[in-house]
């Protein structure tokens, strides 16, 4: 089970794998009238209630979106209001509910984050993405489609860098 999404790992260990797979997740999209128009990248760099462990640095953020935006791409940032605002992206935090962000996503070019909940539902609406690890394993919890990278920073201990 080395190598296997932690989704199929809890499908295997209780019984259930021949019904259901990773593959099967899905979320109910609700739409949002007010997307931009033209290109746009989601992105979210923080791992919510796990802080620090799952968060790629603001200095790099922002470089990335200033990157995308002189290549005509905006970037539109998600997640709740509390978490620190990347300079030059559309600021969504704090906005829109979970069907609506998957709205979002849906629509997009892309999605750039953290491993974490928007990750899974960037998967779940069939974006392409790219994923920071931080302290988690890409082997357990990224999909085979997306670009994950990782620092390779806190293995095997997710809690150590802490």
């Amino acid at each position: 089970m080395i190598g296997c999404h932690f989704v199929d790992m809890i499908l295997q260990s209780t019984g259930y794998n021949e019904l259901a797979s990773v593959d099967d997740m899905g979320i109910t999209v609700t739409s949002y009238p007010y997307i931009p128009k033209g290109k746009y990248i989601v992105f979210h760099n923080t791992g919510g209630s796990i802080g620090q462990m799952k968060c790629m640095s603001m200095e790099n953020s922002e470089k990335l979106v200033t990157m995308l935006r002189d290549a005509g791409i905006w970037s539109v940032q998600i997640g709740v209001k509390r978490e620190p605002y990347i300079k030059g992206s559309v600021d969504m935090r704090g906005i829109l509910d979970l069907s609506q962000t998957a709205y979002l996503l849906q629509k997009s070019n892309g999605y750039v984050g953290v491993e974490g909940g928007m990750a899974h539902i960037a998967r779940s609406v069939g974006i392409k993405s790219v994923i920071y690890f931080g302290n988690t394993l890409e082997c357990t919890y990224g999909y085979k489609e997306n670009t994950n990278m990782s620092t390779h920073a806190c293995r095997p201990c997710y809690w150590r860098s802490m």
